[in-house]
């Protein structure tokens, strides 16, 4: 081998390394975390650019029925017959969250009337075959040819303008809640492995001059498929699916939702030690470890209500705007600890800003009769987002350290490009269901001098938070904790 072949090689080789280790810090950063759920009808609402200083991930809810209302006839760009539906805005949408700097996971939902008269979206058979959901598959293959990474022959293309490959999206949701209990009949696990066989990569199904195009990875082995989120933490759910997939794996990420809420009269605070976030997943995430330890698991759905008419009524998810903006903070930390690797809020507008209905104010902005005015929430995201964006994880120095009747949490996140380190830190009272205003002293030891220090606390109306200077005491960092999460930026390296 020649000295220029072997140096081009190694050139190669080295930017491969390089881009690696970039990609890899790029999905380290905490903005890589941070979702939303929406959906294309809010669109027209023109608040993606706002919604971008928040949130760098948004989980569009992508009905099938929207897009494919006749067999084979798609609409999902502005140079199809219908361009004036706002359903056929899809390539703008994304074209604008791509200018955002905003990532997509679409979630494939729904079905058209003319696929059956059931819920299930099998358009023929009883749905125990991957064969059975054959229409449902197509659609998500010919989704995924054109929002992937793989250019694909326009043969093989059934829309109109023969796009495909522009590298909009690479995550794809192959439904959302199949282990749903509140309709009839319901999806078997069984049977949505099934399913998910097909969509997956098509195995089992041989494509035709009618269908030419079958399964996410068949058509960009670069996409990934995400299993529908489930709608309660289930083992047993996806340990059948796996079952039935004779112990195949087919999807590449977990997912689940979860609210904590009793759904029934009331919502509690995400550390709550019947209804929190680790109460619920302390059993998921150890079957997760165990079963699936190099699989990762998103959370696609979280969040609490914010109206409460005048007689006091509200929904089972509600709580107080400043306790919704409380929540989403400390729940995209706790989620973060935990071992998630990706997080939805629901969702970011609410549907109906006066209606008691569980999940119609869960958003970041008021709906469109209230001007989309901008929660306590928005403000608190937008802060979170541009302290920590750019910032990793690294641990917890406190977790739930009990301080007299409230508990302390204290959450370090570094950035690898400087020595500037932020400590995200909160309280709460032990055993409370709600926010109630506790404080708590709190002193940080540090292990050798502080250049400069200083405290933020997310405002309203203020994306950057308040900020106040921290003079260290004796190698403490005194603090006043509230149920706000606050921001100690200490821009010294090997404090802790």
């Amino acid at each position: 081998m020649n000295r220029l072949k072997r140096l081009t090689i190694t050139i190669v080789f080295l930017i491969t390394c390089f881009s690696q280790v970039v990609s890899q810090e790029n999905e380290d950063k905490f903005s890589e975390f941070v979702g939303a759920n929406t959906f294309l009808g809010e669109y027209n609402k023109q608040y993606l650019a706002d919604l971008s200083s928040c949130v760098k991930w948004v989980r569009e809810y992508h009905a099938w029925s929207h897009y494919e209302k006749q067999n084979d006839r798609y609409s999902w760009a502005d140079t199809t017959s219908r361009k004036d539906d706002v359903w056929a805005r899809h390539y703008e949408f994304l074209e604008t969250c791509r200018e955002l700097g905003v990532q997509v996971l679409l979630d494939v939902l729904n079905r058209p009337d003319w696929v059956n008269d059931e819920h299930i979206p099998n358009n023929t058979g009883d749905g125990s075959k991957s064969s059975d959901y054959i229409e449902r598959i197509e659609f998500v293959s010919q989704l995924v040819a054109r929002y992937g990474s793989t250019k694909i022959d326009t043969a093989l293309l059934e829309t109109e303008d023969k796009t495909s490959g522009t590298g909009y999206v690479k995550y794809f949701e192959d439904d959302n809640e199949p282990n749903y209990w509140w309709k009839i009949p319901a999806w078997s696990a069984a049977d949505y492995a099934q399913y998910c066989i097909g969509v997956h990569a098509g195995s089992g199904l041989q494509t035709t001059n009618e269908y030419p195009l079958l399964g996410i990875k068949s058509v960009d082995p670069n996409a990934m498929h995400v299993m529908a989120g489930l709608a309660k933490i289930d083992t047993l759910y996806i340990s059948e699916v796996m079952k039935a997939c004779n112990g195949q794996i087919p999807f590449d990420i977990l997912n689940v939702h979860m609210y904590c809420s009793d759904h029934k009269d009331y919502s509690f605070s995400p550390e709550n030690e019947e209804h929190g976030f680790e109460t619920y997943f302390f059993e998921y995430l150890k079957w997760k470890n165990r079963v699936l330890p190099d699989m990762p698991v998103w959370l696609t759905e979280f969040g609490w209500d914010t109206y409460k008419n005048e007689d006091g009524q509200h929904s089972y998810a509600y709580a107080t705007p400043e306790s919704q903006a409380n929540y989403l903070l400390r729940s995209f930390l706790i989620l973060k600890h935990l071992g998630f690797e990706k997080a939805f809020m629901y969702m970011a507008g609410d549907t109906d800003s006066k209606e008691i209905l569980q999940y119609a104010t869960c958003g970041l902005f008021m709906d469109k009769k209230n001007k989309l005015k901008k929660k306590l929430s928005y403000y608190y995201l937008a802060t979170l987002q541009r302290i920590l964006g750019d910032l990793v994880y690294d641990k917890a120095l406190t977790y739930r350290q009990k301080h007299g009747e409230n508990e302390v949490f204290n959450l370090k996140f570094t950035d690898r490009s400087s020595k500037k380190n932020v400590l995200v830190l909160w309280t709460r009272k032990i055993e409370s269901d709600h926010d109630s205003g506790v404080k708590t002293e709190y002193q940080i030891e540090v292990t050798k001098d502080v250049n400069n220090a200083y405290l933020i606390k997310p405002n309203y109306l203020d994306m950057d938070g308040d900020t106040t200077l921290v003079k260290p005491q004796g190698g403490n960092l005194g603090v006043v904790l509230t149920e706000t999460p606050q921001f100690l930026v200490i821009e010294n390296d090997n404090l802790f």
